[in-house]
């Protein structure tokens, strides 16, 4: 069985602001409660605080479509298996992103102590309050 190990994140919000009649492209990297893991567990739910030094602090969702944001992740990780880094790129645009939405875990522990992963249930999330 093939294992990712020392897994990094990186993720960055690009978005457009405009100035004197003139549109900038900006980028931010953004900081995550967890960039890294030792190994590759089941799943990882990537997470960037949204606080008053966020980037995102103050956007509503109209926001993310007036201003053509994209967040983009980046990670790499080392496979095991075939003994060298691994790199994987995702990227988001607004009509992709749940304003609101909460991932559900999906995994449970038996009786036993085991750990049943529903790979089909990846994608079940709550909708929650957004301020």
């Amino acid at each position: 069985m093939s294992m990712l190990l020392e897994l990094e994140a990186t993720v960055a919000i690009q978005f457009t602001t405009e100035k004197e009649g003139k549109y900038h492209r900006n980028y931010e990297r953004l900081t995550l409660e967890r960039d890294n893991i030792l190994f590759f567990p089941l799943n990882w739910t990537i997470v960037h605080p949204i606080d008053k030094s966020s980037p995102l602090y103050n956007f509503k969702s109209t926001d993310f479509i007036t201003q053509n944001v994209e967040i983009v992740i980046q990670i790499k990780g080392f496979d095991d298996t075939f003994g060298q880094t691994v790199h994987s790129r995702y990227s988001y645009l607004p009509e992709e992103i749940i304003w609101g939405g909460q991932f559900i875990p999906a995994y449970e522990t038996s009786e036993t102590g085991d750990i049943i992963f529903h790979v089909d249930e990846l994608h079940n999330f709550n909708k929650v309050v957004v301020n």
